[in-house]
């Protein structure tokens, strides 16, 4: 089994680049720091599978650049569909992490993440540094963490403790807890609805998750009132 080099990597994402469908992307994106190629996230998804047919230990070599952004995502769902032991597999997390620094890279890595929800007590204890990070999209990893792979009623009354303790580090972290509150809403609406207008949570998520809930379809019709009330 050979392994596969950078270079390969790199090779393979610029052959599934799309420049028009880059340049759309990227307005979607503010504040890039790398080149995007405009490879689609379906692809990416089954180029990580690939890579790890071909070679499993490419989610704990040093095959990926992260010259393009595409090069980052691509990373993330490798350790997402990688098999391998949770002590090896977070301090891998951990360097990715900061090379995660808008909110679709964040995002989507996170969702991939699911071995995590295996090992949910080292996982909490890993994310802790992360929900109070002064980095803002560190800090939105932790919070998007929590949302994707603790929702469970298990893990309650600790997750919508930590996102009212959440003092964001910027918009996109902001968000990110009105986010989670949202979607901790459709589990939970009695105990996440007080949280609605909870001075100890940052008002501009209050705002978000109450916006999100308003447009969701998701959201109970007895309780869409009640949040009206709360935006006058």
């Amino acid at each position: 089994m050979e392994n596969i080099t950078s270079e390969a990597i790199d090779r393979r994402l610029h052959m599934l680049a799309e420049p028009d469908y880059a340049a759309f992307s990227a307005k979607l994106i503010p504040n890039l720091n790398r080149p995007l190629l405009g490879v689609r996230i379906p692809q990416l998804r089954q180029l990580a599978k690939a890579l790890l047919r071909e070679n499993p230990n490419v989610a704990t070599g040093e095959a990926f650049t992260h010259l393009s952004h595409e090069n980052i995502a691509l990373h993330g769902f490798v350790l997402g569909y990688a098999r391998m032991d949770y002590a090896l597999w977070e301090p891998r997390v951990a360097q990715l992490v900061p090379l995660l620094d808008n909110w679709a890279l964040c995002d989507m890595t996170c969702a991939s993440l699911t071995l995590i929800r295996r090992h949910r007590s080292e996982g909490w204890r890993f994310l802790q540094s992360y929900l109070r990070s002064s980095d803002e999209f560190g800090q939105r990893f932790g919070v998007v963490m929590l949302m994707d792979h603790f929702l469970t009623d298990e893990w309650a009354d600790r997750v919508l403790e930590a996102f009212v303790l959440v003092r964001p580090a910027g918009y996109y972290a902001a968000m990110a807890v009105g986010w989670a509150l949202q979607a901790a809403f459709i589990r939970w609406p009695r105990r996440v609805f007080p949280l609605l207008s909870e001075a100890q949570v940052c008002e501009e998520s209050r705002k978000m998750a109450r916006k999100k809930l308003l447009e969701s379809r998701r959201t109970p019709n007895e309780w869409r009132m009640r949040i009206k009330i709360l935006e006058i």
